[in-house]
């Protein structure tokens, strides 16, 4: 048993272990292809191209089914038909040696009901002991897949106190680069928040607005400089935690969840404070919205918000801001998808909240959807190029229109 047990490792280990990659490799491509699929139909559709998609599934298909087929049905059974085989070879010998052999029939037949019986027993376990060494080698892929992780630290999640915000947020002489890119993205960015104030942002692409709100919601840390909440210093991950809780951010791709508009605003909330549903819906201008439907909060919006428009999904996502009790609102490009009239009706939730003397902070490509703005911040090459009012630079738009 022992020499077969060896033989049979030797010859199947690396097959094993080749037949684990390939079907990781095809598992991820298929499931890529499926998403591509689906979220180009349209493109698919109008091109007449859905047998080349479907093709490329079904090839991909057909290796894994190929790669599991050859393990689950030939590797991990080769070592139970091989030990039955050599377990019955081996009897045939002994009774063959009893047979012709000068030799007492007894003993011989004692021997061989003892060599059953231990097969009997035996054989089973180092048939369970083999596949399942076969099957870690099938697995091994999990290794390599986890090894660029292996020496990262995991940090339990715990429920940070809210960081007070009494008078102005204050960004000094922040300098910002990528890891592995000497080249700054940010140089120089000094500027101050006070509380109640709308703040926006424009500048052309490449001039370091998405990386200045990743600052901004602590995503990432500058290299250089400072970000002061009032007295306290944001140098800790404890601090930005307890600052990000302050902050509602608001995508210009909204994620909605598949379930009722009540559970979407709330977000994952085990309990829902229905007075303070009812207000922030106020707040956000859904309650038509809601009183238009028959389910009214108890609406269900689909998979993606696939049954609300552009400008309604924007309004979950800041009413879902707000419930949060969230001091500081970003609103990063949440109008350059809309048409001009859904535009209007957002702009009008921004002039409500600013009028209500919430912080606002907007990053737009749209100059009208900076018409409550105190004041607007134009980056260049990462650095603030100038700070202007709306009514300035709706005048240089319209010269240059």
């Amino acid at each position: 048993v022992v020499p077969t047990f060896l033989g049979i490792y030797q010859f199947s280990k690396n097959r094993a272990k080749q037949m684990g990659y390939i079907r990781n490799r095809n598992t991820k491509e298929g499931l890529t292809l499926i998403n591509e699929g689906m979220q180009a139909y349209t493109d698919v559709k109008l091109s007449n191209k859905e047998e080349i998609i479907l093709g490329k599934y079904e090839r991909n298909r057909r290796v894994y089914n190929k790669a599991e087929v050859l393990f689950t049905g030939v590797i991990s059974k080769i070592n139970k038909r091989t030990n039955d085989l050599v377990f019955g070879l081996g009897i045939m010998v002994i009774f063959g040696y009893a047979w012709y052999g000068n030799v007492p029939k007894e003993p011989i037949l004692t021997l061989l009901g003892l060599f059953a019986v231990a097969a009997y027993k035996v054989l089973p376990s180092v048939n369970n002991m083999v596949n399942a060494i076969l099957l870690v080698k099938n697995y091994a892929v999990v290794v390599d897949e986890l090894a660029p992780i292996a020496n990262f630290k995991l940090h339990e999640f715990k429920d940070y106190p809210l960081l007070p915000f009494r008078e102005k947020i204050v960004l000094e002489d922040i300098g910002f680069h990528y890891p592995d890119h000497e080249e700054k993205v940010l140089q120089g960015i000094s500027l101050e928040l006070k509380r109640g104030e709308t703040l926006g942002i424009i500048g052309g692409s490449g001039s370091g607005k998405t990386t200045l709100l990743k600052l901004f919601l602590r995503l990432v840390e500058e290299n250089e400089g400072r970000m002061w909440v009032d007295e306290t210093l944001l140098d800790t991950k404890d601090r930005n935690a307890s600052f990000q809780k302050i902050i509602g951010y608001v995508e210009q791709q909204v994620f909605i969840l598949d379930a009722t508009l009540r559970e979407n605003i709330a977000f994952l909330d085990a309990e829902i404070d229905e007075v303070r549903l009812q207000k922030v819906l106020e707040d956000a201008l859904l309650t038509e919205l809601v009183a238009s439907h028959p389910d009214g909060l108890d609406m269900q919006l689909g998979e993606n918000g696939v049954k609300l428009s552009g400008g309604q999904k924007q309004r979950v996502g800041i009413a879902r801001a707000l419930y949060k009790q969230s001091e500081i609102l970003v609103l990063d490009e949440i109008t350059s998808a809309l048409d001009p009239k859904t535009e209007k009706g957002i702009v009008e939730v921004i002039n409500h909240l600013s009028d209500l003397g919430k912080t606002i902070v907007i990053v737009a490509h749209r100059v009208t959807t900076l018409e409550r703005c105190d004041r607007i911040l134009e980056l260049e090459g990462g650095k603030v190029k100038r700070e202007v009012v709306y009514g300035d630079l709706v005048r240089e738009v319209m010269g240059e229109g």
